[in-house]
């Protein structure tokens, strides 16, 4: 089933779906991430952490709030939307 950080009303909807506070177990269990929400701490994720977390991770980020020096740090493939490369 899939994952979502917080999602209280998600889950209500969707059954299979799986719901955690901690952004943490998130990433690691996940294969994509995809930030829709402009939050502040969203930017402060080291992902080089997520490296070795066993899965290949994409992430997704469609308002351009993950740090940029960051996510090419890690090492993984990501998409930034609206981000001329």
């Amino acid at each position: 089933s899939d994952m979502i950080v917080g999602g209280a009303v998600a889950k209500a909807q969707e059954s299979d779906l799986c719901a955690s506070e901690d952004l943490n177990i998130v990433i690691r269990i996940a294969e994509v991430v995809v930030v829709l929400n402009a939050e502040a701490m969203y930017s402060e994720i080291v992902w080089s952490n997520y490296v070795n977390s066993g899965q290949l991770l994409y992430i997704l980020d469609t308002r351009g709030v993950l740090s940029l020096d960051s996510l090419i740090a890690s090492g993984l493939k990501f998409e930034v939307l609206g981000m001329v490369s």
